[in-house]
Order: structure tokens, then C-alpha cells, then sequence
């Protein structure tokens, strides 16, 4: 078996096998999610607040904000430094985070005194618990990825798996318990869950760099270089979470419940083609960029990738507009959302454009180019804003004549199917933008991007090659 095993890795290559193990582990999580999401949340979440789930998610995103920014650059500069085996600097770093979620915590508290009563009003939910939920959730949620970059950083990669198989299950038991006794608190319990045990779990792992054999070092030198890193990012950051609370907010505020409730079950479904990049997506960037450092050709394995994320994500796309009628029908809890089976299709093409926009964003960095973060910025804006804006038209009657603004409302584009078709084009057309700026066909040139970057950009190829 181990020669069969070491065989096949030999013919797949290093992107493919470790690709496919990780894909295979994923999966239990996501097969657990998956009971979670379409059985275990609908069940407990009456249908007119189960639209409101995944928009309140998003609110935690959304107030979580600054501090996913201001912890852009610990994620890289933690890589940088777990790599390099500067562990005194991986512990100042970490010590500081904790610090900076404790302050910005008391800050996103303090903005959501006065938030979330307007969001609430929009979702049509009660408050209860919920303010203080969204609130740990959205801090947990910006921590976590962060201790799991310091664990690929220091290689623990049994680790990694191991909390990738163990965080599914343990938010599943904890919903078990949370979701019969409010359902809607109850999933944000079940979501901190999931999160705290995640930072526990990789806190255990990196406990030996807490040890007092490990001396804390600054690196208040690599400030200016932090600054000029997380600048850009902090742009799309910013610009990213707006879209997607736009997306979600107007579905839930502007449509009927119905509506939004069918807008989850179809996205619990139209989201799988995305674990196809999220299995190769792991090894993809450093494979990318390692190879790039040292002066290789990349170009084919992007190529390859993108094939496998369009092809591939297209065809889960389409069984799942086939089958989706059938699959509505034969639940009969499910068979109210009938009428809106046709649009899982569109949802799962969206899903796949945007995998594949993040198998471009991704390979751009590696190769240090980053005038995506320009043109992504805007798209999401621009998406943003026409969703709000056609929504509520009526706002703008001082500013576009009264013939316009009854032609869109004529349009009648606040429907779900609209809706749908609407997000599905932008995520299209920022697809299609990024293909043209970018040179099809050739590979980045380290040699002649050395010549043209500062400091800055001579670091940021280094944090690349050990994320």
C-alpha cells in the first residue's frame, strides 16, 4: 500500500495529491455541515426568521471589520517569522493580538449598542441574545484563521487536519443542544462554538511557544512595511464585506420571507462547487509561490488549476440545476421553495466564478502583482450600491426624473430570481476584467519584477513565499 501510495503521489504531483488528501478530509466536515445547514437549522429556525440567518453572519463580518484589517498583515508577517524560526517575534506577535481583540472588542461592543437595533428592525428578528452573539462572533471569526496560518507557518500540519475533522463535529453537538432552545441564537452559539475551539485547539498546539524558554522579540523595525502591506488589502477588505452584506441584506430586507428563506436552501446547495478550490487552494499558493522565487515556470499549474476549478465547478453547476426540482420535491418541508429550484443553477455559476476569481487572485499574488485589488474594490462597490440603490429607488426622487425611476420600478427587480441573476453578472463580469489584465500565456518574470520593486514590494515577494 505505501508503494502504491508513494506511486501515485509520484505520477499526481505535489499540487494534485496533497489537493486530494485534503479534499478527502474536508469533506467529513463538510458532510456534517451539510446535515447542519438543510435539516438541523430549518428544523428549530421557523421560516421567517431563517431568512435572516445568513445576513446576520454577515453583520458579525461586518463589525468585525477593523479588526480583520489591522490583522491582515500578523497573518503574513507570522508565516514570515515561523518559517525563519524567529519564534520570540512569533510570540510578541500573538501576545499582541490578544491585545488588539481585547480593545477592539470593547470598540465593536460599543458600535453595536447602536447598530444593531437598525439591522433588526430590517431583519425582521428580535434581539435577545443576538447582539452579544454577532458581537463574539464577529472577533472570534477574525481570530481564527489567524492561529491557523501560525500553524501552516510552523508546519503542523497533522495538527491542521486534525482540527479540520474535529471543528464540524463539535459544532454540530453544540447545536443539538443551542437550536431547541432559541433557534436563531442557537446557530450563532453553535457558530462561537465552532470558532472558540478552533483558537483553543491551535492555542494547545502552539503552546510551547508560550514557554518561558522562548523570549518575546520586538519587530517594530517591520512597521513601515506592515503599514504599506496591509493598505491595499485593508481597501478590498473593507469593500469585500460590504458586497457580501449587501447581497444578503437586500434579499432579507427587500424580499418576502419566502423568499430569503429559499435563498438559503438554494445556497446551502449552489456553495459545494466551491470545495473544489477550497481542496487545492490550501497547497496551490505556496506550491505557486516557492516555485515563482525560484525563477520556474508557474503559468501551467495555473492553467490547470483554473481548468479544473471552471470545468470541474461547471459541472457540479449544472447537475445541480438538473436535479435541484427533485431534490425540493422530495422533502416535503421543502417542497414550499419548488418555484425556486431553476435558480440553484445560477446561484452554483456565480459560486464557480468566484472560486475561479480566487484562483486568479490568488496566483496574481504569488506572483507579486496586485493591481486586482483596484478594479475588485470597485466591482464590489459598484455591486453594492446597485443592489441598494435599485431597491430603494424611490430615495433618489430628487436626484433621477421621475421617468427612470418608473422604469425601474416597472422592471420589477426585486424579486429573488432578479436578484440572483444580477449577482451571478457582476461576479461574471469581474471574472472576465481580471482575465483581460492580465498577459495569458506568460509566466511572472522574478529576475525583472526584482528590478522594479521597492523595500516594500521585496518583502511582500518573501511573505508570499512563506505563506
Amino acid at each position: 500500500m505505501i508503494l502504491l501510495k508513494d506511486k501515485i503521489k509520484a505520477r499526481l504531483g505535489p499540487l494534485w495529491w496533497y489537493s486530494l488528501v485534503l479534499f478527502c478530509v474536508q469533506r467529513l466536515g463538510d458532510a456534517i455541515n451539510i446535515v447542519t445547514g438543510l435539516w438541523l437549522v430549518p428544523k428549530y429556525v421557523p421560516q421567517e426568521e431563517l431568512g435572516a440567518v445568513l445576513p446576520l453572519a454577515q453583520v458579525g463580518g461586518v463589525l468585525g471589520v477593523p479588526l480583520a484589517i489591522l490583522l491582515l498583515p500578523f497573518g503574513k508577517f507570522l508565516n514570515v517569522y515561523a518559517a525563519q524560526g524567529e519564534l520570540g517575534k512569533v510570540k510578541s506577535l500573538l501576545r499582541d493580538v490578544f491585545l488588539l481583540a481585547a480593545v477592539f472588542g470593547i470598540g465593536i461592543t460599543v458600535g453595536a449598542r447602536y447598530l444593531m437595533p437598525l439591522v433588526f428592525e430590517r431583519m425582521r428578528v428580535q434581539d435577545g441574545m443576538l447582539t452579544w452573539l454577532i458581537v463574539l462572533t464577529g472577533v472570534t471569526s477574525s481570530l481564527t484563521p489567524l492561529f491557523s496560518q501560525a500553524l501552516q507557518g510552523l508546519k503542523r500540519f497533522r495538527q491542521l487536519s486534525l482540527l479540520g475533522v474535529l471543528s464540524a463535529p463539535v459544532r454540530l453537538v453544540v447545536l443539538l443542544f443551542a437550536l431547541p432552545i432559541r433557534g436563531l441564537s442557537g446557530y450563532f452559539v453553535g457558530q462561537l462554538a465552532s470558532d472558540g475551539f478552533s483558537i483553543l485547539f491551535s492555542l494547545a498546539s502552539l503552546r510551547a511557544l508560550f514557554s518561558r524558554k522562548i523570549k518575546s522579540l520586538p519587530y517594530l523595525q517591520h512597521w513601515p512595511e506592515i503599514v504599506l502591506y496591509t493598505l491595499p488589502f485593508a481597501v478590498m477588505t473593507l469593500s469585500g464585506r460590504i458586497q457580501g452584506a449587501a447581497e444578503f441584506f437586500v434579499i432579507r430586507h427587500r424580499l418576502p420571507d419566502v423568499e430569503s428563506a429559499a435563498y438559503y436552501f438554494i445556497t446551502r446547495f449552489a456553495e459545494i462547487p466551491i470545495c473544489l478550490w477550497g481542496a487545492i487552494s490550501i497547497v496551490f499558493f505556496p506550491l505557486i509561490s516557492e516555485r515563482h522565487e525560484k525563477g520556474a515556470k508557474v503559468f501551467s499549474l495555473f492553467r490547470q488549476s483554473m481548468g479544473f476549478v471552471l470545468l470541474g465547478g461547471g459541472l457540479v453547476a449544472l447537475a445541480l440545476h438538473v436535479v435541484a426540482p427533485y431534490v425540493f420535491s422530495s422533502v416535503s418541508a421543502w417542497s414550499q421553495y419548488v418555484p425556486y429550484a431553476s435558480l440553484m443553477g445560477v446561484a452554483s455559476a456565480t459560486c464557480v466564478a468566484r472560486a475561479a476569481f480566487s484562483c486568479f487572485i490568488t496566483y496574481e499574488m504569488a506572483c507579486r502583482r496586485f493591481s486586482f485589488v483596484v478594479y475588485t474594490s470597485a466591482f464590489y462597490v459598484i455591486e453594492a450600491a446597485v443592489l441598494y440603490g435599485v431597491s430603494g429607488i424611490a430615495f433618489f426622487g430628487n436626484v433621477l426624473s421621475p421617468g427612470v425611476i418608473s422604469a425601474i420600478q416597472a422592471a420589477n427587480l426585486m424579486r429573488l430570481e432578479a436578484v440572483v441573476w444580477v449577482i451571478l453578472g457582476f461576479s461574471v463580469m469581474l471574472l472576465l476584467f481580471a482575465f483581460g489584465t492580465m498577459s495569458l500565456g506568460k509566466d511572472c518574470d522574478p529576475d525583472e519584477l526584482g528590478k522594479k520593486t521597492n523595500r516594500h514590494g521585496e518583502l511582500e515577494g518573501q511573505l508570499v513565499s512563506f505563506n
